[in-house]
């Protein structure tokens, strides 16, 4: 389901294209039990909450102000 919109006057347009303008990020937190149970339904592990996992949350929001 949609629930924005995209803005093209958002953007600053005289940043280079590698220039991080937007994240977004979406993490469910799942417990040790969660994962264990996805990786014996599925057989492989929840690859997404791994790398969210690996994220160093309070250095990215030192970001937000630059």
């Amino acid at each position: 389901m949609q629930i924005m919109r995209f803005n093209p006057e958002y953007w600053n347009k005289s940043l280079p294209p590698s220039a991080i303008q937007f994240m977004a990020f979406w993490n469910p937190v799942l417990s040790n039990e969660d994962m264990a149970d996805h990786l014996r339904r599925a057989g492989f592990p929840n690859y997404p909450q791994l790398f969210v996992n690996l994220i160093k949350w309070e250095e990215i929001a030192r970001l937000i102000n630059k």
